[in-house]
């Protein structure tokens, strides 16, 4: 029986936003920020002037979060699994690297919930 406390993507009742996924992310990997948003969605990161922090919708934000949370990422026929979150790449709008950007950033924030990592 597991100890793992289900973290803010696996929790039923739980509606994550995207806004709140990145914060989340961006907290577990230890950047430091605000929570203020430019009006395109992006994070403002402290200490990196006017830089736009978005793993949703950049593909070198999202790739640079899974290397720094060392998440494993493997792709089955129509889906991606990145440290067991798995998201479909079909139906995604016909977007597979964005199916792949959301695999990264919710396994990032489950992240959140595991012992003596997150700040849940």
């Amino acid at each position: 029986m597991s100890n793992h406390t289900p973290g803010p993507c696996q929790q039923q009742d739980n509606k994550v936003t995207d806004r709140e996924l990145i914060e989340i992310a961006a907290t577990v990997a230890g950047y430091k920020h605000n929570g203020w948003h430019f009006a395109d969605g992006s994070l403002a990161l402290e200490g990196f002037n006017d830089k736009r922090w978005n793993p949703l919708t950049d593909d070198g934000d999202a790739l640079r979060l899974a290397v720094k949370l060392e998440i494993d990422i493997c792709f089955g026929a129509n889906y991606v699994i990145a440290d067991g979150v798995q998201q479909p790449t079909v139906n995604n709008a016909n977007d597979p690297c964005a199916a792949v950007r959301q695999a990264i950033v919710r396994a990032a924030a489950e992240l959140a919930a595991a012992p003596g990592i997150g700040a849940a």
